[in-house]
């Protein structure tokens, strides 16, 4: 072989055994829903999104199992679920309303079991990405901003994908009007928050007890 190859040969050599980047992929996580695989709970599932709609508190207090758990403080039941929740007293605001529908609204997988988690974005959440540090995006060509401004100027568009965040406060989001994320080529950027969902957000769990379908859980985190 003559010499004047040589240094190409080392380059072409350096460049197939130089460690690969590492940088993460965007992965698409698509809404399903599969309440319709089960009529029953399809229906009991439309009568509950009603009385939510309409802020039926009897109708969701009827519902809820006695041992429903609320979070992970020990407080549980359906007494600390009213009281959680600002039950107690119908005529008042609470913010159960807004957050149960969309949990309702967005789908859902049943488990082995029989019973039904929702929203999709928690029950389908792909392992291979921490639950704390992504979130996913739960609409069609979504706005990506440069700052949290609806004036600011669009660095991307996602659809149904999961994304990095880049916040220390992250598992809060349902209460921020912005979130930000992190995009797979290290650009970050700013969503709204009605357009995204963590696998540790709110999620509601379903199960068929003595032949009729509670709710056994609604919480946030883990």
């Amino acid at each position: 072989m003559s010499l004047k190859f040589l240094p190409h040969l080392l380059l072409a050599l350096l460049v197939c055994t130089s460690p690969a980047q590492t940088a993460e992929p965007s992965r698409k996580l698509m809404p399903v829903d599969e309440a319709v695989k089960n009529p029953s709970f399809f229906l009991f599932r439309a009568k509950l999104q009603e009385a939510v709609a309409k802020k039926d508190a009897a109708y969701v207090l009827g519902v809820i199992a006695p041992d429903i758990q609320t979070g992970f403080d020990g407080e549980n039941g359906s007494a600390a679920f009213k009281k959680k929740w600002n039950l107690e007293k119908p005529d008042e605001a609470s913010e159960l309303w807004p957050l149960l529908a969309r949990t309702l609204a967005m789908g859902g997988k049943f488990d082995k079991d029989g019973s039904f988690q929702a929203p999709y974005t928690s029950a389908a959440w792909p392992e291979e990405f921490d639950s704390f540090e992504h979130t996913a995006v739960v609409g069609e060509n979504v706005r990506v901003r440069e700052k949290a401004d609806a004036q600011s100027a669009v660095v991307a568009t996602l659809s149904f994908e999961v994304v990095a965040l880049a916040q220390s406060d992250a598992p809060q989001e349902e209460r921020q009007p912005w979130v930000k994320v992190k995009l797979p080529n290290g650009r970050e950027g700013y969503i709204r928050q009605e357009y995204v969902s963590m696998a540790i957000g709110f999620r509601a769990y379903f199960e068929k007890k003595n032949g009729s379908w509670v709710m056994t859980a609604f919480l946030a985190g883990d």
